[in-house]
């Protein structure tokens, strides 16, 4: 799986939103860095939470968009509140 694209527009810990694009995502590791309370783990939580949203119980109502690729197929992933 390559992420394209992850949109965050609400989640408790993540202050503004994040809107991380193709270009960000580019290349085939990435590392997130930097001092404490800019939302590194508030990064993961997101993507945890739109992949595995049953895993994911309380903590406010996240909104989060994403696309990503598996075997060169486009998907796309929405989560809004607790849905």
């Amino acid at each position: 799986m390559r992420l394209l694209e992850l949109r965050i527009h609400a989640l408790p810990g993540l202050r503004g939103g994040l809107h991380l694009r193709e270009e960000d995502l580019r290349g085939r590791v990435r590392v997130i860095h930097g001092p404490n309370g800019i939302g590194k783990s508030s990064l993961v939580r997101a993507l945890r939470a739109l992949l595995w949203p049953r895993e994911c119980g309380g903590g406010g109502a996240p909104e989060i968009e994403a696309r990503f690729e598996i075997g060169r197929r486009p998907w796309s992933a929405v989560r809004r509140g607790s849905d």
